[in-house]
């Protein structure tokens, strides 16, 4: 196993349950659920082969490996916002976005601008927006679940979201983010289409929910974004919930010019 195979977003949810001694912290300073934290570290023990974490009564326990892997999950998360934020200087671009939008929209157009001080956060839509109303992140890019009341928006792609497996077939397990309006509307529409669902897992990314397939087999829920990459989409299913990808800010006018740079650069 390599470094690689673990998220961002999953290291974070470590290491602030560690750091704040509770699951229910970590949730809600992440802005996700209880039990998507404990998912993440329940998926990372199962990557690295060990426990991390001995759920004692009213406490929680560093296993001897996770005592090893914490420190080295820290360090990690440090020198990748050191090497993003800069040291002495405000960043020229803040950013704050999904692990999914971060490599397939900001990554690829980041290499294309010649680059000053960049930070970048990545989170749900919800810790995106509340970053952008904190003012921790200038530009926020979501892709829009309906609860973009109060910002600045503009509208950088549109897609769809869409069923993906190896055999283009569809087939258990049924892997999708948490409770989202493409989530509800896909239950719908298998429940319309009489089709049973015995297994389902439910995962804090898109990206995530890729991998997740592509170890385990099944069926993801995912947008149009992430290319197919040798894998196809599923046509037994009648299933397509289009989206907005969304740049979301408090006010344009504060924007920087390479903020408002990458922004003509997103656009498609």
């Amino acid at each position: 196993m390599k470094w690689t195979d673990l998220s961002l977003s999953a290291l974070q949810y470590f290491t602030d349950t560690i750091d704040l001694a509770s699951l229910t912290l970590a949730a809600e300073k992440n802005h996700i659920s209880r039990p998507a934290i404990s998912q993440a570290i329940r998926r990372m023990e199962n990557l690295l082969g060990y426990e991390l974490i001995i759920h004692a009564k009213n406490r929680l326990e560093l296993t001897d490996e996770g005592r090893v892997f914490y420190q080295k999950a820290k360090k990690s998360l440090e020198a990748f916002n050191t090497e993003l934020a800069g040291l002495n200087a405000a960043p020229e671009m803040s950013i704050a976005c999904s692990a999914t939008i971060a490599e397939y929209f900001v990554l690829p157009a980041l290499k294309k601008m010649k680059l000053g001080k960049v930070r970048i956060q990545i989170g749900t839509s919800a810790k995106v927006r509340q970053l952008v109303t904190d003012g921790e992140a200038q530009l926020g890019l979501i892709i829009n679940d309906n609860k973009t009341f109060g910002f600045g928006s503009k509208v950088i792609a549109k897609g769809h979201f869409v069923l993906q497996s190896k055999s283009g077939k569809f087939s258990g397990p049924l892997i999708t983010t948490e409770n989202r309006p493409e989530v509800n509307h896909l239950f719908k529409s298998l429940n319309k289409q009489n089709k049973d669902l015995e297994q389902y897992i439910q995962v804090e990314s898109w990206s995530v929910c890729r991998k997740t397939m592509e170890t385990l087999g099944g069926t993801c829920l995912v947008p149009d974004l992430i290319d197919l990459h040798g894998f196809k989409q599923v046509r037994d299913i009648k299933y397509s919930f289009p989206y907005d990808m969304l740049a979301i800010f408090k006010n344009q006018n504060t924007l920087s010019k390479a903020e408002l740079d990458l922004l003509e650069k997103l656009k498609i």
